[in-house]
């Protein structure tokens, strides 16, 4: 059976960019994506950054304390070296998504996690996410729970298990343990959030591909029809 190439949730995301100019015309679209552009670049070197870019500031330069006013940092690299670190990071990000996503399924359990897994790339590859944007992960979080009573095996349990915990250790659990406002400031400024996104991206993108691999009964049985 032939492959059908490009994710519709690959195409969705590239008509967001331009849908708006069909009610404010292309000029006033491009003026709201440069308006967007200047408010990014306004916004990235602040200090409450927990994607991606944030976490490598805070980690590997020094005079990047977040809001926490905590020091973070184990190296002491140039601005230049961590932005091709954060591009690097940005390639590995993206690749691994569009594997995920390059393989159209119209398995409405896939799509659900074709959608987690562009949410959760968000949060971690945009230029600057504040702790409130984190909440964005409350669907990709739900998708898991839903999916738990479907696991095709308990391998797959594990997964789900796993994605939700890496979720719910910095977002509920660890916050009891770092009681008092120093243990709370320095937790803080470990970028836990971070870290709890970047798990559960990775486990969105194994539980992806593991949908979509043809040893799937119902991709063999496809195979086999005419």
């Amino acid at each position: 059976m032939a492959v059908k190439r490009g994710s519709p949730v690959v195409r969705g995301v590239g008509v967001l960019v331009v849908l708006p100019a069909v009610p404010m015309g292309w000029a006033g679209n491009v003026r709201q994506l440069r308006a967007f552009e200047t408010y990014a670049l306004e916004k990235v070197d602040e200090g409450d950054n927990y994607s991606l870019r944030g976490a490598l500031f805070r980690y590997l330069t020094p005079g990047h304390a977040d809001v926490s006013h905590v020091e973070a940092n184990v190296a002491d690299l140039s601005p230049a070296a961590v932005n091709a670190l954060w591009a690097a990071g940005l390639l590995v990000l993206g690749l691994a998504a569009l594997a995920a996503l390059w393989r159209d399924d119209n398995d409405g359990i896939v799509r659900l996690l074709e959608v987690s897994i562009v949410l959760t790339g968000i949060v971690l590859a945009s230029p600057h996410t504040q702790r409130r944007y984190f909440v964005t992960l409350f669907v990709p979080v739900v998708t898991l729970l839903t999916l738990l009573p479907r696991a095709r095996s308990e391998s797959e349990r594990r997964l789900l298990l796993t994605g939700v915990l890496a979720t719910a250790l910095p977002a509920t659990i660890l916050p009891l343990v770092f009681g008092g406002r120093r243990l709370a400031l320095i937790y803080e400024a470990g970028s836990p959030y971070f870290f709890g996104a970047l798990g559960l991206f990775a486990v969105l993108v194994a539980l992806t591909l593991g949908r979509k691999a043809p040893t799937h009964p119902r991709d063999a049985g496809a195979r086999l029809r005419p």
